[in-house]
């Protein structure tokens, strides 16, 4: 029964909260999402990096940005 847990999480990337006598004690992640969150944990813990981005996200607001899909266009990323 636990591997075919472990296989669900894995594929799924669906969390599970693991209990113990009516306790949460722990959640299952995939790897995927576990990567995921430290990622947005490090870009929030970045005052510089998160100033950029709030900074883009009024420059977009007043037409002075470009989407992604511009960028990939423009520079061929």
């Amino acid at each position: 029964m636990f591997f075919k847990i472990l296989a669900q999480v894995s594929k799924s990337d669906t969390p599970v909260r693991v209990t113990f006598e009516g306790h949460p004690n722990l959640i299952l992640l995939s790897e995927n999402e576990y990567e995921g969150l430290i990622e947005t944990l490090e870009v929030m813990s970045d005052p510089q990096l998160m100033k950029d981005i709030e900074q883009g996200e009024r420059d977009m607001k007043k037409g002075k940005g470009i989407t992604l899909e511009e960028f990939k266009k423009k520079y061929g990323k």
